[in-house]
């Protein structure tokens, strides 16, 4: 699941109407994301159950603002929408 997700967060069209503090947070969560991926890898070195359980509460108060913010922001203009 992470693998398909990290791509849509690193993807520059995607920000381009991002505020700058939406696009901060789109690194942070992406940062989290591929840190999480790492730790899943076999041998990894493994965080504690508490700091694994701030990092996914983090991960997902992260999505969900963004998701918001996403439902919020002003439509595309259509000069945007004829490329």
């Amino acid at each position: 699941m992470l693998g398909a997700i990290t791509p849509m967060l690193d993807n520059a069209a995607a920000a381009k109407n991002m505020s700058p503090a939406q696009k901060a947070d789109m690194q942070t969560l992406l940062a989290l994301m591929k840190d999480l991926q790492a730790q899943m890898q076999p041998g990894a070195p493994r965080l504690s159950e508490t700091e694994q359980a701030r990092r996914t509460a983090q991960i997902q108060q992260m999505t969900m603002r963004m998701m918001s913010a996403g439902r919020t922001a002003p439509p595309p203009s259509k000069k945007e929408v004829k490329k």
